[in-house]
């Protein structure tokens, strides 16, 4: 595969990862690019139309960081809003095990 080709396809797979909530494809991409990427650019110069690949990739990987950390950001919420109602939750819970109160 040519080197525009692989930078290409790795973008639309992360694109595809991206709009799916895919965590492990986008965990698996970004370490192919990890490995893949170095030998790419250190070969000979890029042509222009392997150049506009590359940036399309680094928009693409900037789009991921971005809806990952809007998804930690939730998770993160959530978490928060559990902890705060942790005592809501033990009562119910020793309630509807015949617990407390029953």
């Amino acid at each position: 595969m040519d080197r525009k080709t692989l930078l290409l396809s790795l973008a639309q797979r992360l694109a595809g990862a991206i709009d799916q909530r895919d965590w492990e494809s986008l965990r698996r991409i970004d370490a192919e690019m990890a490995a893949a990427l170095p030998a790419i650019l250190a070969a000979e110069p890029l042509s222009a139309g392997e150049r506009h690949a590359a940036l399309t990739l680094a928009s693409m990987h900037q789009r991921g960081l971005l809806r990952c950390s809007e998804a930690l950001a939730d998770v993160d919420s959530r978490m928060r809003a559990m902890r705060s109602n942790r005592e809501g939750w033990m009562a119910y819970a020793q309630v509807a095990e015949g617990g407390v109160g029953a």
